[in-house]
């Protein structure tokens, strides 16, 4: 069970019962965290047609968390859900079929029932360029044989676009190809053997032709 120090800071509290029969109150040393909601958007701007992914993430509260998502125009008031209320989605899909402001919520909840919500404004046009805005399920460091995966996105551009996706090391000037993930091939993996700095490259080709390419760079040790 948690209480409430003086500063209103919450600890983890346990009882014992003693040898001599006195219940006594023991303070463990770290103090509960509040629950954060660290949900994020993939993008604040897209065009009709494109994905706007909302994805669900927290930090501290009790326990297993799970997420309910919501949408609605920036003009409206009224929540629309996106999918099922705390089930086990993990994020959802909001395909606009306008150009208008949107407001995209994430509200997660941990296991007593404490909740955190945020929300994020996406501002869609008719049409925009092709940008890539591809991503890597890790940050700049990494450790040796952790396998990475980028996965390719844009917003802009004509539908449909097509992915390709490389690696070499940071030193080397020759790319070498990635095989895809998936039958969608809209993501590849790649796992550092050895310690070193790699670079890796997401290639996004739209149906005119246009293409758009992002690069990360991650040190291996």
């Amino acid at each position: 069970m948690t209480e409430k120090d003086s500063d209103g800071t919450e600890y983890s509290v346990v009882y014992c019962s003693e040898c001599s029969g006195e219940i006594r109150r023991i303070k463990t040393a770290e103090p509960v965290s509040q629950l954060k909601n660290t949900s994020y958007l993939n993008t604040e701007i897209a065009q009709i047609g494109d994905d706007i992914r909302i994805t669900g993430g927290a930090e501290g509260g009790s326990g297993s968390y799970s997420y309910a998502f919501y949408f609605k125009r920036s003009t409206n008031s009224k929540w629309n859900k996106m999918g099922t209320e705390f089930g086990t989605a993990k994020y959802a899909v909001l395909v606009p079929k306008a150009a208008a402001c949107y407001d995209l919520k994430a509200v997660v909840k941990d296991s007593t029932g404490a909740t955190s919500e945020v929300v994020y404004h996406a501002t869609v046009s008719e049409s925009l360029p092709l940008t890539n805005i591809s991503t890597i399920n890790t940050g700049t460091s990494v450790s040796v044989n952790k396998t990475i995966t980028i996965a390719g996105r844009t917003v802009g551009g004509t539908k449909p676009c097509t992915f390709e996706f490389y690696f070499k090391r940071s030193v080397n000037s020759k790319w070498n190809k990635l095989s895809y993930g998936n039958d969608k091939k809209t993501y590849a993996k790649f796992t550092p053997t050895s310690a070193a700095s790699y670079d890796l490259k997401c290639v996004a080709t739209d149906a005119d032709g246009t293409v758009s390419v992002k690069t990360y760079t991650i040190t291996a040790s």
